[in-house]
C-alpha cells in the first residue's frame, strides 16, 4: 500500500471507529434519555402458579432497539368477573401486576385484558391459553424511578405451563 492509498484508508477507519463509538455511547445512555422510547419486554415464565398466587420468570427489556436490562419477574394475575362469550369465544376478564427486577431497579406494571383457554385435543391434558390487553407503568425504583408508559401485552401459554409474555409500547424516562 502506498502513502497515497494508506492515508485515506486510515482516515476512513478512524471515521468508522468514531461513528461506532458514538452509536455505542448513545446506546449506553438510552436509559438516561428524557424522551419517549419504544419499549419491548419479553417475559418468559416456566411452570405453574406458585403457592402464593404468582408466576415467576425472567425478562429482557429493549429500548429503541437496544437491550437495556434483564432480570427476574413476578406476575400476579387476578381473574375478574364471570366467563363471557364474545362472538362465540369464551373469555374471562383478567388483570394484575408484573414486577420486573434487576440490579438496576424494579419496574412495576399493571395490566388488564381477557384470557381465552384453548382446550387440548387430549381431554386428559391441560389447555393452552392466550391473553391480551393493555398495560401501564405504575411505579419504579432505581433507574426506573419516575418512568411513565403504556402499551399492549399478549401472553401465549402451553399446556405444560410455559408462558411467553410480550409487553410493547412507549415509556418516558
Amino acid at each position: 500500500m502506498t502513502k497515497r492509498t494508506f492515508l485515506p484508508a486510515v482516515v476512513a477507519a478512524i471515521v468508522a471507529l468514531l461513528t461506532l463509538l458514538s452509536v455505542a455511547l448513545g446506546s449506553a445512555s438510552a436509559e438516561r434519555s428524557a424522551g419517549p422510547a419504544r419499549i419491548s419486554i419479553r417475559n418468559l415464565v416456566s411452570g405453574n402458579m406458585s403457592s402464593d398466587g404468582t408466576f415467576k420468570g425472567r425478562f429482557k427489556m429493549v429500548l429503541d432497539g437496544v437491550v437495556a436490562d434483564s432480570g427476574t419477574s413476578i406476575t400476579r394475575p387476578n381473574q375478574q368477573g364471570a366467563l363471557r362469550v364474545a362472538d362465540g369465544q369464551m373469555q374471562t376478564p383478567v388483570s394484575g401486576y408484573n414486577n420486573l427486577t434487576s440490579p438496576k431497579g424494579t419496574l412495576s406494571l399493571s395490566f388488564a385484558g381477557v384470557s381465552v383457554d384453548i382446550p387440548n385435543f387430549d381431554p386428559t391434558k391441560n389447555a393452552f391459553g392466550v391473553e391480551y390487553g393493555a398495560w401501564k407503568i405504575t411505579g419504579g425504583t432505581g433507574i426506573y424511578k419516575g418512568w411513565k408508559g403504556t402499551g399492549r401485552w399478549a401472553n401465549a401459554s402451553t399446556a405444560t405451563g410455559l408462558q411467553m409474555i410480550d409487553w410493547a409500547g412507549t415509556a418516558t424516562h
